[in-house]
């Protein structure tokens, strides 16, 4: 469960409101520390002893070696252009979550 995030995407936001009911829930490979995000290599997880998530994301990067544009492993998805691990929420009043727009949002 600590891997575990309820996270808002563009089809579940609208002008002014976010569809709560509707949300997405994701397994992510990271951490919070020090008020940062930090994504979490198969061995980071294996050390912790959450060997099922490693092997989870291991079978991840299997499956897009397959792809035709398999260059990028699962951990490079996630955090496209550091769009995950350069947010940062600490002492903020207001959080606001916008469409994204283009061929990789």
């Amino acid at each position: 469960r600590r891997y575990l995030f309820t996270t808002v995407t563009s089809n579940t936001l609208l002008p002014f409101v976010i569809l709560e009911d509707q949300l997405p829930t994701v397994l992510l490979p990271i951490e919070f520390r020090e008020d940062t995000i930090r994504i979490l290599s198969n061995q980071q997880l294996l050390d912790r002893g959450d060997e099922a998530v490693a092997e989870w994301f291991d079978s991840i990067d299997h499956a897009l070696d397959d792809e035709p544009k398999g260059e990028k492993k699962i951990r490079q998805r996630i955090d496209e252009r550091r769009k995950l691990t350069l947010q940062n929420f600490a002492g903020a009043r207001f959080l606001v979550h916008h469409g994204a727009g283009g061929a990789i949002p």
